[in-house]
């Protein structure tokens, strides 16, 4: 199953997930990535990233942590806002510490960044190596408290922070002749920052995705004993807590989004100061199933803000319940779609909120986003200065078309409609003979290639269009109709039919 239709210009896809009570759901995730104007204002950006179907990590992924989460979780219970990018130094001079602070909605976040240190041996033992001045610093959990220490021979004095297994600054030897040398955190909490080499674990901070292992996180997976091999396996375990789809420290979690909140990012970009406003999109999901449709408003439930790129990523959701049959969801839409599917419209007064390309429904009309200036057409359909006697119909919509774009549209054509439009269009009359508009024409107005091996067809008087077969005759290379050159004349409307068997 795959996302039937999506009006929104952002990547859409959708997954088949089972919650904790062996129940399927179809979860819908439609990711837009915005840029930043000088206000903070977010417009739809030209080049959208995809989605991301399998955990991206910084490099090995048994050692680094995480850059970029799988998308499709079943759901998020709140929204969470992640940060990729460096401490930046400001006006680009190297500095030993400095403070980055995230600003969200009722609360703030401050890290304290101090330049790359080590252990060194002193009169009064183990001490931290003055800082080594920086421009930039990565803000990844390998530069935070953490890490494994395995350099003692005994394995009962080994061991791992669980709660970031991939930091630096974790001892469990309690050698200090084995700690010389060692890297201390670059990321701390200002208030509780590491001062000895055995001192007792501190904060782990960070704000990117935690690992899926890591503590507290994994506490919310639930129990795997015998009792749920026995009874539950191969689905969750009855103690199952959602929040484990929660990827962002607990601090980064917000109640529900909106759309309109400001976040901010201090320290973490030349100019030292990044803040946006998150945009506010009416993005409904109609699930249509054999016998019923379900209409669902999708949640914002993660932003991401990557300050290097200055790009903001937000993802939405939306999931509704399987019957027993998977086979009973035959389409989702994803964004505003024609009224007859049941979908809201979004009104005119949210035309201003909307991000630059996304696109609002209007009243639905068949055809109406054709041109209806010759020169408007493209080249390859004879577009160019308007050769004599050729004129295209005017944006009036008969009942016959209407008639034609819904049956081809309840047949399952994706956009023919559009096909149809130009043939009726571009049709010309010349001694009474049929013209053919080509498929690859047809295409480059927007028509997607029809299922099966049918052929529908299309017939004004003397002008006859069919897709799904080879035309007997078409247009020249040139792009000119036939008898363009004599002042050949638009056809008169006549009867419209849907025929033939589409599979």
């Amino acid at each position: 199953m795959q996302i039937s239709h999506n009006t929104t210009e952002m990547q859409a896809g959708l997954c088949v997930a089972t919650d904790k009570h062996a129940r399927a759901h179809c979860v819908v995730v439609v990711k837009g990535t915005f840029a930043a104007d000088a206000r903070g204002e977010l417009r739809l950006s030209e080049v959208q990233r995809p989605l991301v179907y399998a955990d991206e990590h910084q490099g090995d992924a048994g050692s680094t942590s995480i850059r970029h989460e799988c998308d499709f979780a079943l759901t998020k219970p709140h929204s969470e806002v992640l940060v990729h990018g460096h401490a930046v130094a400001p006006k680009g001079r190297p500095i030993e510490r400095m403070l980055v602070r995230l600003e969200l909605p009722g609360r703030r976040k401050d890290l304290l960044v101090t330049g790359e240190r080590r252990w060194e041996r002193g009169l009064l033992g183990l001490s931290a190596s003055p800082p080594r001045p920086f421009i930039r610093m990565p803000l990844v959990y390998e530069r935070t408290f953490g890490g494994a220490d395995h350099s003692h021979p005994d394995p009962k004095h080994q061991g791992a922070d669980l709660r970031n297994p991939v930091g630096c600054g974790f001892r469990k030897n309690p050698r200090a002749a084995d700690a010389v040398g060692t890297p201390l955190p670059n990321l701390e909490h200002p208030q509780q920052s590491l001062s000895k080499w055995d001192e007792a674990p501190v904060p782990v901070v960070g704000m990117g995705s935690l690992g899926r292992g890591w503590q507290p996180r994994i506490a919310h997976a639930g129990t795997y004993d015998q009792r749920w091999l026995d009874e539950d396996y191969p689905f969750l375990p009855r103690d199952f807590d959602t929040r484990y789809f929660q990827s962002a420290p607990e601090d980064q979690q917000l109640p529900r989004l909106r759309g309109g909140e400001v976040l901010r990012c201090m320290g973490m970009t030349a100019a030292g100061s990044w803040g946006v406003t998150l945009p506010r999109i009416a993005l409904p999901v109609t699930f249509r199933f054999q016998d019923r449709s379900a209409h669902v408003e999708p949640q914002m439930d993660t932003v991401l803000l990557d300050c290097d790129a200055q790009v903001v990523t937000v993802t939405w959701r939306a999931s509704t319940p399987l019957g027993k049959k998977l086979t009973q969801l035959k389409e989702v839409f994803v964004g505003s779609s024609p009224t007859r599917w049941g979908i809201r419209r979004v009104g005119a007064a949210d035309a201003g909120k909307a991000p630059r390309g996304v696109r609002l429904a209007p009243r639905y009309r068949p055809f109406s986003w054709l041109p209806h200036r010759w020169d408007q057409w493209p080249a390859s359909l004879g577009g160019g200065p308007r050769p004599a006697g050729a004129r295209c119909p005017p944006p009036r919509v008969s009942r016959g078309e209407r008639r034609l774009s819904r049956q081809c549209t309840r047949l399952g054509l994706a956009g023919s409609e559009w096909a149809f439009e130009a043939a009726w269009s571009l049709g010309w009359s010349d001694s009474g003979g049929s013209r053919c508009v080509r498929l690859r024409d047809a295409q480059t107005l927007g028509a997607s290639p029809f299922r099966g091996a049918g052929r529908v067809g299309v017939r004004t008087g003397a002008c006859d269009a069919r897709f799904g077969r080879a035309p007997s005759r078409y247009w020249g290379s040139a792009g000119q109709p036939p008898g363009a050159e004599r002042g050949g004349t638009r056809p008169e409307r006549g009867r419209l039919s849907c025929r033939g068997r589409l599979g």
